[in-house]
């Protein structure tokens, strides 16, 4: 995806868990409807549709660590 590739920053430090708030299995569909196949195959790639529980972790972890802690 174009948004990786921008610098080694956003490449390194984008968690692919930003991206898939809705959860993973209902943003694959909605990319998939609105035409965004690259962005939903990694995606896919990335996470599995049954991730749901590890996403809420990661989105607790990154909350504590950048406005707890």
């Amino acid at each position: 995806m174009a948004t990786f590739g921008l610098n080694m920053d956003t490449g390194c430090g984008f968690d692919v868990e930003n991206m898939v708030g809705a959860g993973a299995g209902q943003t694959i569909e909605y990319l998939r409807q609105q035409g965004a196949d690259e962005a939903a195959d990694y995606i896919e790639e990335c996470l599995p549709e049954d991730s749901q529980a590890e996403i809420e972790q990661w989105s607790r972890d990154r909350r504590r660590y950048f406005y707890e802690g």
